[in-house]
């Protein structure tokens, strides 16, 4: 999504979408943070309030890695070409080893935490073997619930790895035409069972669409065809994606429209001003982004229930203005799950996964 970056040495690293990896993972760090507040201790000190989520477009973060991912994907192969074999190679190795060692470590958990410590889910055999693939794409199907983005992540790799040893400048251009195409299918497909994929599809191609129309647009008056093609067909998908009501939430494909639009934004401007995007935390944030975005499935039930036992033992706990309470929880939260993705970069992305890599080859 590209939750795991790869823009490849072939060009230089463009740090705008560090920035933009970075700020999406941390907005759904927020947004399930805030969720567990309202779930663990309004209860405890307003169980008749209803408040309002500070962070609550954090989800959007969601459809900003789709299309990231397909921006991503594109430049990287664009820049360097390889074989089918390579590509789904280096993207298994990238994701995998830190998803599984994350989905151990919380089936551990779940083993040896007393139940009212550990996560509510309970230990099945179904769920295990359905949390080695990611859920199948089912939002409750993985022990991590957010694996289902993974699931969709991997589906894009699929549909791209045919392009990997060369994606030319017609397959590029074609997915100015393929944008649209599966935005409107999105639509119009009298099957709901395809209704989500082919947005999730969508959201992949608005992505590449957005790394393929900069060079067409520079093409100038000696392109008009093309030129007005490519931009007709960007814009068509984008309105398209825009009204499409399908989705993990509503307005999901509005986000993704967005988002695209974002991506062509700081590029562009990164490409002018390139000194805009040297701030370190943004881009430490992206480095981390991915195992940011595995790692607060862990990290925000146990602050979440952990300040809750504190609150129910604690005399005059009550009278705590949850408006307080619910920012200091949510920063607390915010700080462990950085802690342990860093943890997580470091171990597992860094070393893990390159080890496991060169064992293999």
């Amino acid at each position: 999504m590209s939750l795991g970056s790869d823009q490849g040495s072939a060009q230089a690293r463009l740090r705008s979408l560090d920035w933009i990896r970075g700020f999406a993972a941390l907005s759904v760090v927020l947004y399930h943070s805030e969720i567990g507040s309202h779930a663990h201790l309004l209860p405890l000190v307003a169980p008749t309030w209803s408040t309002p989520l500070w962070f609550g477009a954090g989800w959007m973060g969601v459809p900003v890695f789709f299309t990231l991912s397909g921006d991503v994907i594109a430049r990287t192969l664009n820049a360097r070409p390889q074989s089918v074999r390579r590509f789904l190679a280096r993207r298994f190795w990238r994701i995998y080893p830190t998803y599984l060692a994350l989905t151990l470590l919380f089936i551990t958990l779940l083993l040896i935490l007393p139940r009212g410590v550990a996560q509510t889910a309970s230990l099945s055999p179904a769920k295990t073997l359905n949390s080695l693939l990611f859920g199948w794409g089912q939002i409750d199907g993985s022990y991590l619930y957010v694996a289902w983005t993974l699931f969709w992540e991997v589906s894009f790799y699929l549909l791209a790895a045919p392009f990997a040893p060369g994606l030319g400048q017609l397959p590029l251009n074609l997915s100015l035409l393929a944008f649209p195409l599966i935005t409107m299918l999105a639509l119009v497909v009298p099957l709901e069972a395809a209704h989500r994929p082919l947005t999730y599809l969508a959201c992949f191609l608005a992505g590449v669409s957005a790394f393929a129309l900069p060079p067409i647009l520079r093409g100038g008056q000696s392109q008009r065809m093309l030129w007005g093609m490519g931009l007709g067909g960007y814009g068509l998908g984008l309105t398209l994606l825009a009204i499409n009501p399908h989705g993990y939430a509503r307005g999901f494909g509005v986000a993704a429209a967005a988002s695209s639009l974002l991506l062509l934004f700081g590029v562009a401007l990164e490409r002018r001003r390139p000194d805009l995007f040297i701030h370190p935390l943004p881009l430490w944030l992206g480095k981390i982004s991915y195992s940011l975005y595995l790692v607060q499935v862990l990290t925000v039930p146990a602050v979440m229930k952990g300040l809750a036992m504190l609150l129910d033992s604690a005399p005059g706990a009550a009278q705590i203005p949850f408006a307080l309470l619910n920012g200091l929880a949510i920063a607390i939260t915010l700080v462990v799950s950085l802690v342990g993705a860093w943890l997580s970069w470091r171990l597992l992305e860094v070393k893990l996964s390159q080890w496991l890599q060169e064992c293999w080859t």
